[in-house]
């Protein structure tokens, strides 16, 4: 038995979407309500849940195509292949074999060890003398817990992460590097000078150059579509109007260091051209 995989109703004014992403493959076994592939519209994504459980049988439409609510995307079926009910017969068939029972060991009791009483040296008898005794070694600190070792950690050259990055690249050993940052740090540019040569550039940028084409995603698309169309149908004009200011310039210049005087400030345009507009409202005050 096979289930049809269908683009569901995506949303009100939405009539088609993108496959972005088969989130499983042809032949993988899937669970009901997993979801298959992810849809991309004009305002969200979308994803597509399996109707079943079984196997994925078909894939119709590949990732980047455009499809319509209603269109078949793939096929799921919940046939049992062959080795799969081999396995379930092996696991209903298999019976673990039998633990075997081990057997304690209960002890009684135990005959209580009597510990011979060392005996005292007697007057007169010599003292034992043991020839095999071995001197007690002085105890000496590994490499990795000498003095030497732990000062040598404790004042470890500081290495900037590009050029640690670059040093486990080119295998440069940081010890003979002297540094130029700050507190004697070691940066990428004393590495590089170091090398004689620059590192090779950016393979993405040798291939498609300072700019790499990508294409759009159906929300950008759908973007780009309303501005162009906006730039189109809405009228973008610019007007210009004349004005006759010679009487406005010989009045600015007659009162200029009256007003500079009683004000502090010099006498603009701007004034004028307010005037003007109450004035104006006050005739049309439509």
């Amino acid at each position: 038995m096979s289930e049809k995989i269908i683009v569901p109703t995506l949303g009100e004014s939405i009539t088609e979407a993108t496959v972005s992403k088969w989130l499983k493959s042809e032949g993988e076994t899937v669970d009901s309500d997993e979801p298959l592939v992810e849809l991309e519209t004009d305002k969200v994504n979308v994803e597509v849940p399996s109707p079943l459980s079984g196997v994925l049988e078909k894939i119709n439409v590949s990732e980047g195509e455009t499809v319509e609510v209603g269109s078949l995307l793939g096929s799921v079926s919940s046939a049992i292949t062959e080795s799969s009910k081999k396995t379930k017969e092996k696991i209903k068939t298999y019976t673990p074999p039998p633990k075997k029972e081990e057997k304690e060991e209960v002890i009684l009791f135990e005959k209580p060890i009597k510990k011979k009483k060392k005996s005292s040296p007697t007057n007169g008898a010599k003292p034992l003398i043991l020839d095999d005794a071995q001197e007690e070694m002085p105890l000496v600190l590994e490499e990795e817990h000498s003095e030497s070792n732990f000062e040598k950690s404790k004042f470890t050259k500081q290495v900037s992460p590009s050029a640690r990055k670059l040093a486990k690249e080119k295998k440069i050993d940081l010890e003979n590097v002297k540094g130029s940052g700050k507190h004697g740090t070691v940066l990428k540019g004393d590495l590089i000078n170091l090398m004689g040569s620059k590192p090779s550039p950016n393979k993405r940028r040798e291939t498609y150059g300072e700019e790499e084409r990508v294409r759009m995603t159906r929300l950008r698309l759908t973007i780009a579509k309303r501005l162009k169309q906006a730039q189109n149908n809405a009228a973008m004009l610019t007007t210009f109007n004349e004005v006759d200011m010679f009487e406005i310039i010989q009045m600015r210049k007659s009162h200029q260091s009256e007003f500079q005087k009683k004000y502090g400030a010099k006498l603009g345009f701007m004034s004028f051209f307010v005037k003007s507009c109450i004035a104006a409202l006050k005739n049309y005050p439509a």
